[in-house]
């Protein structure tokens, strides 16, 4: 996958989780399923929302994507693929 088709997905993903206020308990609920769960692997999540872009911010694409990649198993339960 291209990164700049992955960026635009995760942009998405973090503009759907921002809509409103369901999206974001569903955000919430997800992670904490996922550190109550016994078999989940690594640390505890803290209970934070994706990280948007800003484009006058050169640092914050790197930001988005970074947190995005550790929030990678609640997005893929939130928003799973074909």
């Amino acid at each position: 996958m291209h990164l700049s088709s992955l960026q635009l997905q995760i942009q998405e993903a973090s503009k759907y989780v921002w809509s409103s206020p369901q999206c974001r308990e569903t955000w919430k609920s997800t992670i904490r399923t996922l550190n109550e769960h016994i078999d989940h692997p690594g640390p505890t999540l803290v209970e934070k929302y994706l990280i948007l872009d800003v484009p006058t911010r050169w640092n914050s694409t790197y930001f988005m994507l970074e947190q995005a990649y550790e929030y990678r198993e609640v997005q893929c339960l939130i928003f799973p693929h074909p």
